[in-house]
């Protein structure tokens, strides 16, 4: 029996590929959590959809995305079998651009290691920041006085601050991934 399973960035994967490496993930790490599921019976094939929230620990910080799926299942000798699946990704709610203080905006100046040899560097222009990484750049709105989202990339990060007060790492939650990252620079960038 053929399996395919299409996500909303166009990959196609089957049946192979689930088993052999998209099935590798910790079960101790992976969660998923299904709202909204509909089932809708057709004789000997059957819809699910609804929606999907997908929490899995990786490399210390934590996979977040949210998605709406549909699967296709089709009953053969008396078992329903799963023969498709579509997954389309939900974008994060965007909110209300606001006014933050260029003090704050110089604490979250610097550089944070995402992954081994990828580092994002956030500088500050005039009233706004900057990320760069790997050569591109992009604006950051921010959302709270803590919480920034990039909307070229589709991704929220959030500066968090350790007990003195100040920045320990920060948390990017996007397309497919929530990374918690030290600080490995930081500095006060003066206009």
């Amino acid at each position: 029996m053929s399996f395919t399973h299409v996500f909303s960035d166009g990959r196609v994967y089957d049946r192979a590929y689930h088993l052999n490496t998209g099935g590798n993930q910790d079960p101790a790490h992976l969660t998923l959590e299904l709202f909204d599921e509909t089932v809708r019976v057709y004789g000997d094939a059957a819809v699910t959809s609804g929606r999907v929230l997908v929490r899995n620990q990786n490399r210390g910080g934590e996979v977040v995305a949210q998605s709406r799926y549909t699967n296709t299942y089709t009953r053969r000798q008396g078992r329903w079998q799963i023969v498709a699946s579509q997954w389309t990704r939900i974008p994060p709610q965007e909110r209300a651009a606001i006014t933050v203080s260029p003090n704050i905006l110089d604490a979250y100046v610097g550089q944070y290691e995402l992954a081994p040899n990828l580092i994002i560097t956030i500088m500050r222009e005039g009233n706004r920041l900057i990320s760069e990484a790997r050569g591109r750049r992009s604006e950051l709105t921010p959302e709270t006085e803590t919480q920034f989202s990039v909307p070229a990339a589709n991704l929220r990060i959030t500066f968090v601050r350790n007990a003195d007060g100040q920045v320990s790492h920060i948390t990017i939650i996007g397309l497919t991934q929530a990374l918690k990252n030290q600080v490995i620079f930081r500095y006060v960038c003066s206009q």
